[in-house]
C-alpha cells in the first residue's frame, strides 16, 4: 500500500506530520500567489476603467456634445461595475477554497481523509472562478473598446 492511499493515523508519525505540514504550506503559497496576482488585476482593471471614465467626464466638461465620446463613458462605466463583480466573485472564490482546505487539512489530522484525498480539487469555486475570470475580461474589454470609441470620437470631431 503506497503512502499516497494512507490516512493519518496509518503513517509514521513523522512522515504524517511532514505530510500534513507540507499539504498546509502548498494550499498556503498556492492561495497567496493566486490572490496577490488576481488583486493586482482587478485593481489594475478599476484603475484604468475609472480613469477612462473620470478623462471621459472631464472632455465631456468641455462642452464637446460628441456621442462616440458618451458611448466610451458608458463602457468605461460598464468596466468598473463589472471589476465590483469581479472583486464579489473573488471574495466567493476564495471563501469556498479557504473552507475548502480547512476541511482537507482537518479531514487528514482526524483520520478521515487520505493524502490522495487531501490533493486540491480542480472544481472547488469553479462557478465564482468562472464569474471572476469573464467579469474581469469583460472590464479589460470594456477599457479597450471604450479607449477605441472615444478615440474615434475625437478624431471625427476634428
Amino acid at each position: 500500500m503506497s503512502n499516497m492511499s494512507k490516512k493519518f493515523d496509518e503513517l509514521p508519525d513523522e512522515i504524517g506530520q511532514r505530510i500534513a505540514d507540507t499539504l498546509m504550506d502548498q494550499q498556503q503559497d498556492v492561495l497567496s500567489d493566486i490572490r496577490e496576482l488576481d488583486e493586482r488585476l482587478t485593481n489594475t482593471n478599476f484603475l484604468t476603467n475609472g480613469g477612462g471614465a473620470v478623462a471621459t467626464l472631464a472632455f465631456l466638461g468641455t462642452g464637446a456634445d460628441i456621442q462616440w465620446v458618451q458611448c466610451a463613458l458608458i463602457l468605461f462605466i460598464f468596466g468598473v461595475v463589472s471589476t465590483g463583480i469581479e472583486l464579489r466573485a473573488m471574495l466567493n472564490f476564495y471563501d469556498e477554497l479557504a473552507r475548502e482546505t480547512r476541511r482537507k487539512h482537518s479531514g487528514f489530522l482526524n483520520n478521515e481523509l487520505s493524502v490522495e484525498e487531501c490533493l486540491v480539487a480542480l472544481d472547488v469555486g469553479k462557478c465564482y472562478g468562472a464569474i471572476n475570470h469573464y467579469a474581469g475580461l469583460i472590464s479589460q474589454i470594456c477599457f479597450i473598446a471604450g479607449v477605441l470609441v472615444g478615440s474615434v470620437g475625437i478624431l471625427l470631431m476634428r
